[in-house]
């Protein structure tokens, strides 16, 4: 799949993010830019995380310069901190 494609097919898509916790350094600025790349490309689709440290944060920062109304952020239970 091109990535012309994958934006056809989750233009309007719900995209769940799952990742690790324990990103190497020079990880975080990739995470960064793929959350900005799709974010960008993808101004309809939502992007659903728990935010946990370490890839689900970094990721989410970048699609939070493009637009934070596209992040969802999934409590595990009510008046989770």
């Amino acid at each position: 799949m091109t990535f012309e494609n994958f934006c056809n097919f989750y233009a309007n898509g719900i995209i769940l993010l799952e990742g690790k916790r324990n990103v190497k350094p020079e990880g975080h600025a990739k995470l960064i830019a793929i959350g900005n790349l799709l974010g960008t490309h993808l101004p309809n689709a939502t992007f659903r995380s728990g935010n946990a440290d370490g890839s689900d944060n970094n990721f989410s920062q970048g699609v939070a310069q493009v637009n934070p109304k596209q992040l969802e952020v999934i409590m595990p239970y009510r008046d989770w901190e």
